[in-house]
């Protein structure tokens, strides 16, 4: 049994259905990197979105991405958000949905990601 558990999910399309699951656990952080755009489906995890509602206020994190993000920009994203919620969090374990839809050349994302940036936000994450 865990504690605490950070729930990491870097893909194009923002992961709503488990943020709604913990929205409300303090146990549970979730944190997203998606893109957003009014059109985009699923059209949630924009800027205004929520970051926990009672005692999961404040354990909730959409970071949302612009079309096109490269792996410079991605890397750079991930590196200061990722270490500021391990640092504030303290996670006993680490559960992580890394899409493919955000490789460039996907025809159903919007990303220009090499497979590097996976791997980049791989490496920190066990690094952590």
């Amino acid at each position: 049994k865990f504690e605490r558990v950070l729930y990491v999910d870097f893909d194009v399309h923002h992961g709503d259905g488990v943020e709604e699951a913990f929205l409300a656990s303090n146990r549970v952080f979730t944190l997203s990197l998606h893109h957003y755009d009014k059109l985009f489906f699923p059209q949630t995890g924009g800027p205004e979105s929520s970051t926990g509602v009672g005692d999961g206020q404040g354990h909730t994190m959409n970071v949302p991405l612009r079309r096109g993000c490269c792996d410079g920009a991605f890397q750079y994203v991930f590196s200061e958000v990722f270490s500021k919620v391990i640092e504030a969090f303290e996670p006993t374990a680490v559960v992580v949905q890394c899409g493919a839809d955000g490789l460039a050349g996907d025809r159903l994302g919007c990303w220009n990601l090499s497979e590097k940036a996976g791997v980049f936000a791989l490496r920190k994450i066990l690094q952590e």
